[in-house]
Order: C-alpha cells, then structure tokens, then sequence
C-alpha cells in the first residue's frame, strides 16, 4: 500500500505504542496523514477493525506477556483482575499465574531445535535482507565503514557496536553490522555476534532449570514468635 510505505514509522508506532500518551498522538498523525493522501476510505476501513487486534495499548490487560515478565507488571495485572481478594489468594493467584508461564515456556523450550529462539531468528532474517544493498570498506581489522543508501555508519564487530545504535542495544547486529560481518566472515574470523540471552540454550536454563514453588497451605506456616501478633506502629507524641 503507497500510502504506508510512505509512513511505515507512523503506522508501526501506532500500532507498538504500550501507553495511551503515545498511542493517541500518533493514531491523530496516522490519520491526518492518510486524509492527506486521500485515503480516507483506508482510514474508514481502519477504524472499523477493533483496536485490541491491532493496537497494543488496547490489548487485553494481561498483554504484559507480549513483551516480558516483568514483575511489576505482573503484580498489576493480578491486583487489577483479583484486587478484592485476600492478600493470601492474591498471592496465590500470582504463584499460579507464574508457574503457567515457566511450564508453557519451559515445554516452547524442549521444542526448539536450533542455536537461536525464534524471535532472534526472525530479527536476524529481516536485518539480513536490509543489509543486501549495503556497501563495506574495510577500514583496520574488526572496523569498517557501511554505506546504507546516503548514510555512512561506523561497524565494529569486536565491540558490537554501529553508529545506528542498534547493535549495542538490542544484542542483535543491525543490518550496517551484518553487512560488514560477512564481509568480515571472508577473512576466516569468527565473532558471535549475538547475545548469548538470545540462545536456545539461556531459554531453556531460564524456564527449565526453575521451578516456581507453590504456597504451602497457610496453617502449614512456620511464623517466628515474635511475629505472630502484630501490633500497630507506635504513635510519636
């Protein structure tokens, strides 16, 4: 579609924007644009599909799995869809959910059968095709200067570092860093490139070598003496 070849970056921030402060901005933008190219039956059409199948800020509330589990994320899902419980249940409910996890993701681990997961695989696919119009000059030993279209960029593989930033920062070698890795790879070195937390093998040792304990039965709790009555803060005159 012309129009969002034109504005890729728009439609993909729309769509990945994870609050409300980015997305609303950036879907008014998506949709000046497309008036001004008229494509205002696009738009119609657009707004017509739900937004909780393509927007990730109107995903349902447990979409914190989408990108990680982090626990803070965790305990807020859990207070918001059992926030009348006991502290007791909520803290079960939070166990339960975590043991799901590590057994749905410990099983994805016993199904992959290559070096990297899929979602590195992927990143690197795409990367790849993006790096065949690149040009590389070699500059000294793990240097070089790649060329993208008007933009020249600074590659060291031995550091993992590109001027575009994304090497560094995501562990996965951008397109600049790909570019200049097979040209390196002519000289019969070798570098890994990738970030070891994108293996199978950190997967695995993530989600199958942890177990998430479950909450003994309250009246099997051993609480120290000292403990068992809780009295209130003292009141400072």
């Amino acid at each position: 579609m012309p129009i969002f070849q034109e504005c890729p970056h728009i439609f993909w921030q729309t769509c990945k924007a994870y609050e409300l402060r980015h997305f609303e901005p950036n879907f008014a933008i998506l949709r000046d644009v497309l008036v001004q190219h008229g494509g205002q039956d696009i738009m119609t059409w657009f707004e017509g599909i739900s937004q909780e199948k393509w927007a990730r800020v109107m995903f349902p509330i447990f979409r914190y799995n989408i990108l990680s589990i982090i626990m803070p994320d965790e305990i807020r899902w859990v207070s918001a869809a059992q926030q009348d419980l006991p502290i007791i249940s909520l803290l079960r409910s939070f166990v339960d959910m975590l043991q799901r996890i590590y057994a749905d993701r410990g099983a994805l681990g016993g199904m992959l059968h290559h070096e990297l997961t899929p979602y590195a695989e992927n990143i690197l696919y795409r990367r790849m095709r993006k790096s065949e119009p690149c040009e590389v000059t070699e500059l000294y030993n793990t240097e070089f200067f790649v060329r993208d279209f008007t933009k020249t960029y600074l590659v060291n593989l031995r550091e993992h570092t590109c001027d575009c930033g994304k090497f560094r920062s995501s562990g996965i070698p951008c397109r600049h860093g790909l570019a200049a890795y097979r040209t390196y790879m002519m000289l019969q070195e070798d570098f890994n490139t990738v970030n070891i937390y994108f293996t199978t093998a950190a997967y695995r040792a993530a989600y199958q070598t942890e177990v998430v304990q479950a909450v003994p039965p309250q009246s099997e709790w051993h609480v120290p003496v000292n403990m068992v009555d809780v009295l209130p803060p003292l009141a400072l005159s």
